[in-house]
């Protein structure tokens, strides 16, 4: 439990999701723009949630039960340097690794692999340790250690890789990967064309809002843009009407909310031949004061242009 290794200017296994386009968090902008910071010699690590300690933490003792569950052995939970890999700009940092000598997993209610089959474990193997609140299934997502197994075991040439994950504090499932040569393919070019973008600052092209206000946020204030095409005017035109009908039926919604809140009153509950009507409470919790820490200033891109139809009022 020694915490990140890698660079933060470079690709590493952590990040792999999220450059495949496979992250619910972050996007491949955002991870471009962190390494590019970094690469300026910007401080791009946060401070660990309460969530992130306690997963470090348990980490160890995760490690030293799948090792007991697989029959592993020459458990190595406290790795103090990087992993690089041979060919390619990647670098990691493991959580650790064991040996095994000729082990057949066989799929159990607890034990899965990706194809439901046995696995044979010979030689050493990554172990990957992730904690959960969230329910269990049969093979966590990509971005639940997947990926970050499946990268490091390119990086070490090692055939197999166990993602152990804790589910809301006392399930622990074990997910057993042998070595993914098509997705070793895969990772080549996109780490290539990763490290590429890095070194030019080259930001991928936006699908998304977000991702268009990390790829622009060099803002030129001087620099004023001839937008008078068909394409953007029809692009304008959809989005003012989009926008002038989402305001319409929300109002609409909450008059018509206000109605059914107003008949209902202080009952909890409504019946109806073809509707349930349940209208609940919420507690919050007491929470002792909190003091934020202090951040550095910085400016970021608004994730939306604000379009204003002549004579009328600007609409965001």
């Amino acid at each position: 439990m020694v915490g990140k290794l890698s660079r933060d200017d470079m690709f590493s296994p952590s990040i792999c999701p999220v450059v495949f386009g496979k992250s619910p968090y972050m996007n491949r902008n955002e991870i471009l723009k962190q390494c590019i910071d970094a690469k300026h010699g910007k401080n791009v690590r946060t401070e660990q949630t309460t969530q992130q300690r306690v997963g470090d933490l348990l980490e160890p003792l995760i490690l030293q039960e799948t090792a007991e569950i697989l029959g592993l052995s020459n458990l190595e939970k406290d790795h103090t340097t990087p992993v690089n890999h041979p060919t390619l700009p990647i670098q990691g940092s493991l959580d650790g690794t064991a040996f095994a000598k000729n082990i057949i997993v066989k799929p159990t209610e607890d034990i899965m692999t990706e194809d439901g089959k046995p696995i044979v474990l010979q030689g050493k193997g990554v172990l990957e340790s992730k904690s959960t609140a969230a329910s269990p299934t049969d093979i966590p997502p990509d971005w639940r250690g997947v990926m970050q197994t499946k990268c490091l075991m390119s990086c070490l040439d090692y055939d197999w890789g166990v993602v152990s994950v804790l589910y809301r504090s006392t399930l622990l499932k074990l997910y057993v990967f042998r070595r993914d040569f098509e997705f070793e393919r895969q990772l080549e070019e996109v780490v290539l064309d990763f490290d590429r973008r890095v070194r030019e600052e080259d930001y991928y092209p936006p699908v998304t809002n977000v991702e268009a206000a990390v790829a622009y946020n060099n803002v030129e204030p001087d620099k004023i843009v001839d937008m008078d095409n068909d394409l953007i005017t029809a692009a304008t035109e959809t989005y003012l009407l989009a926008k002038s009908e989402i305001k319409k039926y929300t109002e609409l919604a909450n008059k018509s909310m206000l109605t059914i809140q107003n008949f209902m009153q202080n009952a909890e509950k409504g019946l109806h031949p073809k509707y349930e009507y349940k209208w609940g409470s919420r507690t919050y919790k007491a929470q002792p004061e909190k003091i934020i820490p202090a951040k550095e200033s910085y400016t970021a891109r608004n994730k939306s242009v604000t379009i204003k139809e002549l004579n009328d009022s600007w609409i965001d």
